[in-house]
């Protein structure tokens, strides 16, 4: 593997320790009370309640972050949300309820926040030339050459998203920004391209939450390889049992990641359990629920009598969806005995039961052989 060295000029003096604080204050406009929620969503949320509208948040960032502010009509279904990178200092916000998303922030350090601008005015028309080819396939009856062609539209859309990401994260690996986007944005599933990315960008911004995701990814890309080892976690089951991969060598073993919200996922452990009964001598099975409360997890378990090892991912801990680079539900990873990646499903398709099949049954005929 490559390794690519480049030298750096930060968007702002970037140093071992760097540190700010923050404040954040102002006054959102409205008749109803409202309940504010300020936070990036992932270490931290602040909320606060207030009648007059008016509101101060305050803290410390390591580096410079995209925060959100949402504001809910208290007792109503109603909001409003603004994203916008700060780098501390004293923020103000004044503007009414319904002007949130497009009021003037002033901020006393603005660099981050107009590369996010600029990052959004060349990637939201694509967005919305997505959302438009999406509904229009939608409209009416459309024959099978029109779905294809929609198809091959909205492909095509996805493809520029991509390379207008990567265009971008490449001229800014100088700043979090550029971070920003390389992590969210550039959908890049070689490893070794990640890799050598990661490697533009200086050893204080990989240190940013955005880059350190990033190295999770490729981290998981490789573990991800077919033939590679699979990293192993360990992680307390529904009947509190420590379950650790590593302990399962000298048997195959599938990781099932699903969620009470996913209907395929739902409808597909019919099968799941057929092929568990078939095979479970040979394989164990091993389900991972994500982005679900425990009640809505064991409330499922029991509905639909799953009888195998199950897990509820722990965002907040060990994110074993993150661990393994999960983007699509349900995602099956198989692993041989030797704790090595046989391969990968994704959707509730037959490919992974074809696959047990043919492994299994080849393994009979040989020994009948």
């Amino acid at each position: 593997m490559k390794t690519i060295c480049i030298a750096v000029v930060l968007l702002m003096p970037f140093i071992p320790g760097y540190s700010q604080e923050y404040t954040i204050k102002g006054k959102i406009n409205s008749p109803d009370s409202l309940m504010i929620l300020f936070g990036n969503g992932i270490v931290k949320t602040d909320t606060l309640f207030t009648k007059s509208g008016e509101f101060y948040f305050h803290g410390k960032l390591k580096h410079p972050d995209l925060m959100t502010l949402i504001v809910f009509k208290a007792g109503k279904r109603e909001y409003v949300k603004r994203d916008f990178f700060i780098e501390g200092g004293e923020i103000i916000v004044n503007t009414n309820f319904h002007d949130l998303y497009k009021a003037k922030i002033v901020m006393p350090q603005h660099d981050a926040q107009d590369k996010y601008n600029e990052f959004r005015k060349r990637f939201n028309p694509l967005v919305t030339v997505a959302r438009s080819i999406i509904d229009s396939s939608y409209t009416g009856i459309r024959i099978v050459p029109e779905k294809k062609l929609f198809i091959n539209l909205y492909n095509r859309v996805n493809q520029i998203e991509k390379e207008v990401a990567e265009s971008f994260v490449l001229e800014n690996t100088d700043n979090i920004v550029g971070a920003f986007v390389f992590c969210n944005y550039d959908r890049i599933e070689d490893y070794e391209r990640l890799y050598s990315i990661y490697q533009m960008f200086s050893p204080t911004l990989q240190d940013s939450r955005f880059l350190k995701s990033v190295k999770d990814k490729i981290v998981a890309l490789y573990s991800l390889k077919n033939g590679n080892p699979v990293m192993t976690f360990s992680a307390t089951s529904s009947s509190n049992q420590i379950i650790t991969l590593s302990d399962f060598r000298g048997k195959y073993v599938v990781l099932d990641f699903w969620g009470t919200w996913c209907s395929p996922c739902l409808k597909g452990f019919a099968k799941m359990k057929k092929y568990y009964n078939k095979f479970q001598d040979k394989i164990e099975f091993i389900s991972i629920a994500c982005n679900d409360t425990d009640s809505d997890w064991r409330k499922a378990i029991k509905e639909y009598k799953l009888n195998w090892i199950q897990i509820l991912n722990k965002k907040d801990t060990d994110d074993l969806e993150s661990q393994y680079n999960v983007e699509t539900f349900s995602t099956k990873i198989l692993i041989d005995k030797d704790g090595n990646l046989v391969q990968v499903f994704k959707g509730e398709t037959d490919d992974f039961y074809d696959k047990l099949d043919s492994m299994f049954e080849q393994k009979k005929r040989n020994r009948k052989d």
